[in-house]
């Protein structure tokens, strides 16, 4: 089931760059939807394969699919580690985020600290590798821009004057 996962999870990511380069393959991932829920039902649901595949139907504005699938995916869902497929929990999670904040933002607004926390914890126990890495800086940039920089607070200057009174100071 492994190797039939991995071959799926393949032709996601190959949907989901062909769909953001400007292809349309309805017609494809219907198929490939069909092969997965016949073959692999309870096994990709949480997978990146079924990131990639949400964020392909987001491309093509099928909402009703993408926000079916991408609801499905949390992070920190998946801790797995298979290195032999340069895949682990670390690496799908950064892909999970990079794919929210990309083409799913308004769920970032859904996101609560500590699951940012589920990316950056690995790394500052230095429980990565280049590849993982990599994904990583992807994934916080995208967030990032997405949610924008955070708003200055305003500040104040004042002082107290003898009398129990404050001056406002210009600065």
């Amino acid at each position: 089931a492994q190797a039939a996962e991995l071959e799926h999870g393949k032709g996601a990511y190959a949907a989901y760059v062909l769909t953001r380069n400007g292809m349309v393959i309805s017609g494809s991932l219907g198929s490939l939807r069909q092969q997965l829920e016949s073959k692999l039902r309870g096994q990709w649901e949480k997978d990146l394969t079924a990131v990639y595949l949400a964020a392909a139907h987001k491309i093509m504005r099928q909402e009703g699919d993408a926000t079916h699938l991408i609801r499905k995916c949390r992070l920190g869902d998946q801790q797995s580690q298979d290195y032999g497929y340069f895949y682990d929990g670390l690496i799908r999670d950064a892909q999970l985020l990079y794919i929210l904040a990309r083409h799913f933002p308004e769920m970032l607004q859904l996101m609560e600290g500590d699951d940012i926390l589920k990316i950056v914890n690995p790394v500052l126990a230095n429980q990565y590798n280049t590849l993982s890495s990599a994904y990583v800086i992807l994934a916080l940039d995208a967030y990032a821009q997405s949610v924008g920089a955070p708003k200055a607070e305003k500040t104040t200057l004042s002082e107290l004057l003898q009398d129990g009174t404050l001056r406002a100071l210009s600065y």
